[in-house]
């Protein structure tokens, strides 16, 4: 509500102005409560992602290709160089 210099606004325009005011800071409360639980709940999905990585054991599988040789059906990496990649 733009006011010229000097004007002094009515009652009514402040209060209108309050109003306006709250419902903004309202607003702004509501998106700040939405914003912190989608935060704690990618922060939960964080770690429940360490979690499981920490307990995850691959266990490669093998196959048993002609005359008896047994192939891994997936290459398998060490550590190291799977955590470069």
């Amino acid at each position: 509500m733009p006011y010229a210099s000097g004007v002094v606004p009515t009652v009514q325009e402040l209060e209108a102005h309050y109003h306006e005011l709250s419902q903004g800071r309202r607003n702004l409360q509501e998106m700040l409560e939405k914003t912190e639980r989608m935060m704690e709940r990618v922060r939960r999905g964080i770690e429940e992602q360490r979690a499981g990585d920490q307990r995850q054991v691959a266990v490669p599988l093998s196959v048993t290709r002609g005359e008896g040789r047994r192939e891994s059906v997936w290459p398998v990496v060490s550590s190291e160089s799977g955590a470069r990649e």
